[in-house]
């Protein structure tokens, strides 16, 4: 298998990969987002036959305390003064309360409790000691409500209105059954009951216990409740001081909420796993082609076929392709400069080292950008940005020397690079203020570097990198410290003794040739430390800064 089928068939699986994730998460998104969608509906039919009932329960109580006012303004007082017109009382009473049907009653009691005036189907089921006790503990209030069980086990509801300048009060009792609301459409179960849990009106059983019939408040206090092995919405609503009604409604059964669910998922999941394995595809195939039409020309200008890139391809490699380019004619430049200027033996070393950086990290740079371009074309912006700076900054000879803050930001955006190839790679960069503004050979610590990341990546994936540059007395240090697998005791001597294995090792020499061009008392010290390894520079720096 090819490189470069095996380049793609690593971006298929991953995009793959990261795709189904996405895939899998989307359906249970849109299975949550289903079940608050069906929870609304339900949740607004509760609500909407809450408020029929709130609203037919609202004017009950209107209607009888405006019945209880009107025979109070004039009706009864009359006859509590004169005691006749009886039949006049009685007549009134039935007219006004023929709206509530045949299922209430009327008293008029003094403030003892003795019972002044009474009619109604009902009135054998009250008992007139009961009454008295409610009007003795109610004496300040002028209306209030009050839920009893009479002799006969049914539930009444009775307004209490006291009749205007006098200790006495009027009473309308009115049937639990005789309260019926319209209009409720969608299965809403309901109870009215006081504030000690006892009820005055219902359509269901549910959570209703015992002979005296006291609802379970605690068990429906909230929105949104299990019981049984069944899910509930409920809803309460507070009608008068002691007077609340709960409004409850069935969930869908839960064994058909998570087989529809799961079948949902499953369904999506599999639609979205086909057109990310597609998507996948064809982004390999396109990542693939543009990475091999650069491979293919930098390949040519490395046999000397040519000497640019001519590639027709997307606008983000076309804008690297002259990147490239314009290194490749710097390049061309600097070897018409190192046959003029082959005596000035220094200036020219300086200026190879500058520009030397590990092929690979171009290569596996514009891989980097390639892909990512697919995946996340801001990060591929970044990426492209830093890299011609660093290419920008490496092959720019209009200043032999740059300050050691300049410096270190170019270093910054190497590293941001290799931080992009590497996703555990961490560093870090410290300067004193007292060394921003040196003057230093470019990229000194850039041959360190380069070390570390060759050495460290090769037996840890979590390499971290500290650059420290500082005053320690009258010294100058720039030091590269990780924590890769350090060095040997054989290769600290081989590089004490300048014997070099590879280039990389030979770039630390070069490096403080450089650096002695500067501070011609500069030394290199190579150790292992705890945990990896640390070169530094050290310079008597005293009259430098």
């Amino acid at each position: 298998m090819t490189n470069k089928q095996t380049f793609r068939g690593e971006i298929v699986r991953e995009i793959r990969k990261r795709l189904s994730i996405q895939a899998i998460m989307v359906s249970f998104l849109l299975f949550i987002m289903l079940l608050v969608f069906l929870f609304s509906i339900q949740f607004y039919q509760l609500n909407k036959e809450t408020t029929t009932i709130v609203s037919d329960f609202s004017n009950l109580k209107s209607d009888a305390f405006t019945m209880l006012d009107s025979l109070n303004e004039s009706t009864v007082p009359n006859y509590l003064a004169t005691g006749e017109n009886e039949r006049y009382l009685y007549q009134q009473f039935y007219e006004k309360a023929s709206s509530f049907g045949d299922q209430s009653a009327y008293f008029v009691m003094n403030a003892k409790g003795k019972t002044l005036f009474q009619a109604g189907n009902h009135v054998e089921a009250f008992s007139s000691y009961f009454l008295k006790v409610v009007l003795m503990n109610n004496q300040k209030r002028h209306h209030f409500l009050k839920v009893v069980q009479g002799k006969n086990s049914q539930r009444y509801l009775l307004f209490f209105s006291r009749v205007p300048q006098s200790e006495n009060y009027a009473i309308f009792v009115m049937n639990g059954s005789g309260f019926s609301p319209v209009g409720l459409q969608y299965g809403t179960q309901f109870v009215i009951a006081d504030n000690f849990d006892n009820v005055y009106a219902k359509n269901t059983q549910s959570f209703v216990k015992g002979t005296i019939e006291k609802i379970e408040s605690q068990i429906i206090a909230k929105q949104l409740f299990f019981f049984d092995g069944k899910l509930y919405l409920a809803k309460n609503v507070l009608l008068d001081a002691n007077l609340s009604l709960y409004t409850f409604v069935q969930s869908f059964p839960l064994s058909v909420l998570l087989l529809f669910g799961l079948l949902s998922v499953v369904l999506v999941t599999i639609l979205l796993l086909l057109q990310a394995n597609h998507l996948a595809k064809a982004i390999g195939d396109k990542t693939t082609r543009e990475i091999g039409l650069l491979v293919n020309e930098t390949s040519k200008i490395r046999d000397g076929e040519k000497k640019r890139l001519s590639v027709q391809t997307n606008e983000e490699f076309q804008y690297l392709a002259e990147s490239i380019n314009m290194m490749v004619d710097r390049l061309d430049e600097m070897r018409l400069q190192q046959l003029t200027l082959e005596k000035q033996t220094t200036i020219f070393e300086r200026k190879m080292l500058e520009a030397q950086f590990n092929p690979h990290f171009l290569y596996n740079t514009l891989e980097n950008i390639r892909i990512m371009i697919q995946i996340d074309p801001p990060l591929a912006d970044k990426l492209i940005l830093s890299l011609n700076r660093v290419l920008r900054y490496s092959i720019d000879y209009k200043q032999a020397e740059t300050t050691l803050e300049s410096d270190l930001e170019i270093i910054d955006e190497f590293l941001k690079v290799n931080a992009v190839r590497f996703e555990k790679l961490r560093y870090q960069i410290h300067i004193a203020s007292c060394l921003k503004q040196i003057s230093v050979p470019r990229l000194f610590l850039l041959p360190l570097i380069e070390n570390s990341l060759k050495y460290g990546m090769k037996k840890r994936s979590d390499l971290t990198i500290t650059i420290n540059c500082y005053c320690h007395g009258d010294q100058l240090i720039f030091s590269v410290e990780d924590n890769g697998p350090g060095f040997t005791k054989e290769t600290i001597a081989n590089l004490t003794k300048k014997k070099y294995k590879d280039q990389t090792h030979h770039g630390l020499e070069n490096s403080l040739r450089r650096l002695r061009l500067f501070f011609p008392e500069a030394k290199l010290t190579i150790e292992s430390v705890e945990e990896g390894s640390k070169v530094r520079f050290t310079v008597m720096g005293e009259k430098n800064v």
